[in-house]
């Protein structure tokens, strides 16, 4: 964990959602189906950006005030590594490149050098266990 997560997740951060952050935490760790999307806009737990090299964004959004983004990248089949986090309202849409860029720049850094996981396949990021959002029927 960074430090900049842990001071984030152990002081008094206005509104975060502490409760669902935990649940989301562990229904991902415990290797419960998660939602995942492509697309920015879909309410989905995982996203993974677009225009982007492989920066994923798991979504904390309950209750509506406060929600928390966690920014990171998988290393290995249901392995992820966040290394940004904040509330949805700090990173608005317009800054997600800029904060998505310092997931980046800052990756060699924090991992040593893990390669993160280039796909098309959710599978390879989360096994079987997630739910694809993008190739739901309307």
């Amino acid at each position: 964990m960074t430090k900049e997560i842990d001071a984030f997740l152990n002081t008094n951060v206005p509104y975060f959602p502490r409760p669902n952050a935990e649940i989301t935490f562990g229904t991902f760790c415990s290797g419960h189906s998660m939602t995942v999307t492509r697309k920015m806009g879909v309410r989905a737990d995982l996203e993974l950006m677009e225009d982007t090299d492989e920066v994923w964004i798991m979504c904390f959004r309950k209750p509506k005030v406060g929600q928390g983004r966690l920014l990171g990248r998988f290393v290995s089949r249901n392995i992820f590594v966040g290394t940004r986090i904040a509330t949805r309202e700090e990173i608005a849409n317009d800054t997600y490149p800029v904060v998505a860029a310092g997931v980046i720049d800052t990756w060699d850094e924090i991992t040593g050098g893990i390669r993160p996981v280039r796909s098309n396949n959710f599978d390879d990021y989360l096994g079987s266990q997630f739910r694809d959002l993008d190739n739901e029927d309307d």
